[in-house]
């Protein structure tokens, strides 16, 4: 291997180790909750979950001391998604992008209304634009 390539290469070696030291699921259909977990490292852990065509945070799960948490797809189908986690030291891991696939979508309303804003999707299936209105 030319000593050009060696930079590239370990750069993709390294974001491949990091992206299977997450275990995620193979798919995240609408409304299910699923278990992700990685190998652990230093507590706490934050756990977030990332549009990934946009790389706009879309959840964050309260920090933990465990090495697994629980997530509900409570996005509309076709949104791709990568968890990104970050240890006690700060490091972060990613996965690989995943798209959550047509389910239920009995959460969906739940997941959208929070207590000043309202989560829309106004754009095309797979997009997520936040909207800022005054909830009664």
């Amino acid at each position: 291997m030319s000593r050009a390539l060696l930079p590239a290469a370990l750069c993709i070696l390294l974001h491949l180790a990091h992206a299977q030291f997450l275990d995620v699921p193979s798919s995240l259909p609408q409304c299910q909750t699923v278990t992700l977990s990685w190998q652990p490292t230093s507590a706490p852990y934050t756990l977030s979950v990332v549009n990934s065509s946009t790389s706009v945070p879309l959840e964050r799960l309260l920090p933990s001391s465990s090495p697994s948490a629980a997530w509900t797809a409570d996005l509309p189908p076709g949104t791709s998604v990568l968890f990104v986690l970050q240890d006690g030291t700060g490091q972060a891991y990613d996965s690989t992008p995943l798209l959550v696939i047509p389910g239920s979508d009995e959460c969906v309303d739940a997941a959208i209304m929070g207590s000043d804003t309202l989560l829309v999707n106004t754009e095309a299936p797979g997009t997520v634009t936040l909207s800022s209105l005054a909830v009664s």
